[in-house]
């Protein structure tokens, strides 16, 4: 009989004996039943299974509250049905994944290197500060506003203007924006 090894929670038992001494002796009597069950049922992974079932069983029961033997008969052959059904569901979506060129490629790793940088992402606070600082006063007042998540309304009831005129000020100011970090990247590229 394979051994199988499961630490219990429990610890020493109130006689002082160790609490696995009750787990090994409902092992020895159920582990040749529960093992040929899974065999019938689950040829490949049935030494696997039966540990895993071990393994779930002691961790949900204390050692001086195991169910009756038809209640961990029971207990076991759902744990052992339910790991074979993930095992099984986790094949299928790795088989899937390598027909599939999509799901393949996000079922592998994410690579080590980093993804290069977008060039408005290297802009440094400094040029992005100077081209801020070329927004007229109101297209600068309406760009900061908006940036503390402001509808168009609540931004124009704070300066008392149409938020249509917010709209056109907001879109603006990004236009400006734009154009003068496409410059900043257009003159670092000249260097």
């Amino acid at each position: 009989m394979r051994r199988i090894y499961v630490e219990s929670a429990a610890g020493l038992g109130s006689d002082g004996a160790l609490a696995g001494e009750r787990l090994d002796e409902l092992v020895a009597r159920l582990y040749p039943q529960v093992l040929r069950s899974a065999r019938r049922m689950y040829p490949g992974d049935a030494e696997d299974l039966v540990q895993h079932a071990f393994t779930t069983f002691t961790a949900r029961f204390p050692a001086e509250a195991f169910p009756t033997s038809h209640g961990c008969l029971a207990y076991l052959g759902k744990v052992m049905h339910n790991a074979f059904l993930s095992t099984v569901r986790k094949q299928r979506i790795q088989r899937r994944g390598s027909a599939d060129p999509a799901l393949r490629r996000e079922l592998e790793p994410a690579p080590l290197d980093p993804r290069p940088l977008q060039p408005f992402e290297t802009v440094t606070d400094e040029e992005w500060r100077s081209a801020v600082g070329s927004l007229s006063g109101k297209q600068r007042e309406v760009y900061e506003l908006s940036l503390g998540d402001k509808s168009y309304a609540q931004i124009a009831g704070e300066l008392g203007v149409r938020p249509g005129a917010v709209a056109k000020r907001l879109y603006d100011a990004r236009r400006k924006l734009e154009r003068s970090l496409r410059e900043v990247l257009e003159r670092r590229e000249e260097h």
